[in-house]
């Protein structure tokens, strides 16, 4: 995967990884044909000897890998380590192929992503931002699909770079920045680095030299701890800029020098380039004219021979003020037609400036030589109309002040803009951890809660209808079986969502451990413990009333499995009982709750029990007040109580399942858009 460096010059710079398998270090003696060297116009005994050991190690390897997963593992291996800008692409293109007929799966995603990228990259190269911008944003979409972390940094890396080109240096330290704590987060030293380093010229690019030097330094500590050389020759260079900009020539020479002694040792061309031009425009600056055009020489063959607009540009550009110092003026001309023509390809302007008259281009050329003659003319004329350009200065004064003050807002803007995205991050990654944090919260109720189908095995006509309105509940039911006895309780805590869930728990707990005991409770006694259990151990109160703010409201039961007698206490939630009357009508029967909490009241009072003698037949019914809340319907009006006993009259002859179903069927539909207001549980007992 070829990863955009950033040069201290501006322009990229191929990062190689430069790692070797070294399971063969014997040559392979076959003969250098197609098949063996896979693809076309591969001339071996002309690569250099970094690449001939790459070819040498890994296409052994490859002929005898079995599996697809070894032959891209393979071909990557190269494509990353080989510096001939003529080769690897071809390489790049065998993998492309492999990896876009695979099965899909994340293998083939990734090296397919790292092929993109790889294009994008010679595209960025050459010059064509449009191209390269589509190939990265492709690469990145695959590694994302993919879930490759350290793909997905070298893509924001990428993009990184490409802002830098078009001069978005704040949005490029957004990105690189990401691709920083990414590379990070997986370890990845070599990465880290390199987007450190891209990160210092970032900065520098804001004058920010400080800064620069700062993020330089750090890449440089990272690459010299693992021997990455090609990674500390683009350091070097870059520090080399920094003290440029800082006016510390000689300092800035030793990190040139340190950098191009890698790069001719690695024989990487690009690297070499830019380091010769920069060395070029120091000794120019000097007047040391003869070093100047040395250096300037070397990298205008050198970026020839890659075919990169940037570094053909860069060393023309050079060349035409040395040859314009010697008055050569035809050969000047040739270089600054040349720069031209290299920055118009690069902005996307080639085909309009290539079609400029060549007599245009050489008078713009004889206007820049003599622009400093004509800015000593003084005429007769400038002074008759001294008044007029007094008004004009006036004007271009009032322009520079509300382009200063548009300026500043533009970048106030910027700044709020990268930190509102730095924070809507945090906010999102604080989202869901709390997320993950409510839905193990839930693990934890739906242990506590009892499942549905075991509440009794000795009652075959029941449901359960429990529709939390967050993912964890504060409504909760409870069941216990103790001798002949079977208690079931609905129980509506205060609040919902996550502080109405903490108080089911207890809820829960506090039932299990009053029951606990040898002694047949009744529910009254049981509401009495519960409620004097709540009061004392919860914490929460106010402090001018002395009231306990939490509780709840509960349903409980105790149902006789022989002699099918119920008794019943409830806190402010009612029983229901269903009874057959003739054949085939059925009554609704409830019998009031007692109007207290569990929970601080200003006057306590024991609950009442209620005995109840069922026959065969009778449903009773247990609940909490979420269903009758629910807002819905044509006019958005709450439910109410009196339609659910409509609902249950209606279907008091069918099953406990069917009667469930139509409960939550109507429930939904009453709902409709609307969000649902409240924990939702119904529990319906059938006596057979």
């Amino acid at each position: 995967m070829k990863l955009i460096f950033k040069l201290g010059n501006g322009c990229f710079f191929k990062l190689a990884y430069l790692f070797f398998f070294c399971l063969s270090n014997n040559s392979y003696s076959q003969t250098k044909n197609k098949e063996w060297l896979l693809v076309d116009d591969i001339d071996y005994s002309h690569l250099n000897g970094n690449d001939k050991q790459l070819l040498d190690s890994i296409l052994p390897l490859y002929h005898k890998a079995t599996h697809d997963s070894d032959r891209l593992r393979l071909l990557n291996e190269f494509v990353e380590n080989c510096i001939d800008e003529a080769v690897w692409p071809k390489y790049n293109s065998y993998m492309q192929k492999i990896a876009e007929n695979g099965d899909g799966s994340k293998l083939y995603l990734i090296y397919q992503a790292a092929a993109l990228n790889n294009i994008g990259y010679d595209a960025d190269n050459k010059g064509n931002v449009i191209k390269a911008t589509e190939y990265y944003t492709k690469a990145l979409t695959l590694r994302e699909k993919a879930g490759d972390i350290s793909g997905i940094a070298e893509s924001t890396n990428n993009l990184g770079s490409l802002c830098s080109f078009q001069s978005d240096h704040i949005k490029s330290i957004f990105y690189y920045s990401k691709a920083v704590r990414l590379y990070q987060a997986i370890g990845d030293k070599k990465g880290a680095a390199e987007s450190l380093n891209n990160l210092g010229s970032a900065y520098n690019n804001l004058n920010k030299v400080d800064s620069a030097i700062m993020f330089n330094m750090q890449a440089l500590s990272l690459q010299e701890g693992i021997s990455e050389e090609l990674g500390m020759a683009s350091s070097y260079n870059n520090l080399g800029t920094c003290y440029i900009d800082k006016g510390d020539t000689l300092r800035a020479i030793e990190y040139y020098t340190k950098a191009l002694k890698i790069d001719e040792e690695l024989g990487n061309k690009s690297g070499i380039t830019a380091v010769l031009n920069n060395l070029g425009e120091i000794y120019f600056n000097q007047n040391d004219i003869k070093k100047a055009q040395a250096y300037a020489d070397r990298a205008f063959k050198l970026a020839q021979q890659l075919g990169y607009p940037t570094e053909i540009g860069n060393s023309a550009h050079l060349l035409y003020y040395i040859y314009k110092k010697q008055k050569n003026t035809a050969q000047a001309l040739d270089m600054y037609i040349l720069f031209k023509q290299m920055r118009d390809s690069i902005t996307g302007l080639e085909q309009v400036r290539v079609t400029t008259s060549a007599e245009y281009t050489y008078k713009e050329f004889q206007q820049n030589l003599e622009h400093e003659k004509q800015a000593a003319v003084a005429s007769e004329e400038r002074k008759k109309q001294r008044l007029f350009m007094l008004l004009i200065a006036f004007i271009a004064i009032a322009t520079g002040v509300i382009a200063a003050i548009v300026y500043k807002n533009l970048q106030r803007y910027k700044k709020a803009k990268l930190l509102i995205e730095k924070q809507k991050e945090l906010v999102e990654e604080k989202q869901k951890e709390i997320l993950d944090s409510i839905r193990y919260a839930k693990r934890i109720q739906d242990a506590v809660l009892k499942e549905q189908e075991h509440i009794s095995a000795h009652l075959p006509g029941h449901f359960v209808l429990f529709q939390p309105k967050d993912i964890v509940s504060g409504d909760f039911y409870w069941s216990i079986e103790k001798d002949n006895y079977w208690y079931v309780a609905a129980a509506d805590c205060t609040g919902h969502g996550v502080p109405g869930a903490f108080l089911t728990i207890l809820g829960t707990s506090f039932l299990n451990e009053l029951n606990a005991t040898d002694a047949l409770l009744t529910p009254a006694e049981i509401l009495d413990k519960l409620r004097s259990r709540m009061i004392a151990e919860l914490s929460v109160t106010n402090k001018e009333t002395n009231e306990t703010k939490d509780g709840m409201d509960i349903s409980l039961a105790r149902l006789n499995l022989i002699t099918k007698e119920l008794m019943w206490a409830g806190a402010n939630n009612p029983l229901w009982i269903t009874s057959l009357v003739n054949q085939n009508e059925h009554q609704l029967i409830e019998v009031p709750a007692h109007k207290q909490p569990i929970g601080f009241y200003p006057t306590l009072t024991p609950y009442p029990n209620h005995v109840i003698e069922l026959k065969k037949g009778d449903t009773f019914y247990l609940f909490t007040d979420g269903y009758a809340d629910q807002f819905g319907g044509e006019k958005g009006k709450k439910l109410k109580y009196k339609v659910i006993k409509e609902l249950l009259l209606n279907a008091a002859n069918e099953s406990m399942e069917k009667q469930k179903n139509i409960l939550l069927e109507y429930f939904v539909a009453w709902k409709g858009d609307y969000e649902q207001t409240d924990d939702v549980c119904i529990i319906g007992i059938n006596i057979y």
